[in-house]
């Protein structure tokens, strides 16, 4: 048994890898912009989300913080 659930654990999601999840915890050391190239595959969106997140500075994100990445 557990070695059937290893096997389905590394098989890919079937909702596949492009789904966008609703919100992302900011670890230490990110920022906008790597999140946007983490989510959107490009640097351009970290404007977009300091927008829908109400940041007045997208230089400044706090670890920890919960952000939506989608209106």
């Amino acid at each position: 048994q557990i070695q059937q659930l290893e096997k389905k654990l590394s098989q890919p999601s079937s909702s596949g890898p492009d789904v966008l999840p609703d919100y992302h915890t900011v670890q230490p050391g990110e920022t906008l912009t790597s999140i946007s190239i983490q989510y959107f595959g490009t640097p351009d969106k970290a404007g977009y989300l300091a927008a829908i997140n109400g940041l007045q500075n997208p230089d400044v994100v706090q670890a920890g913080a919960v952000l939506r990445l989608s209106e």
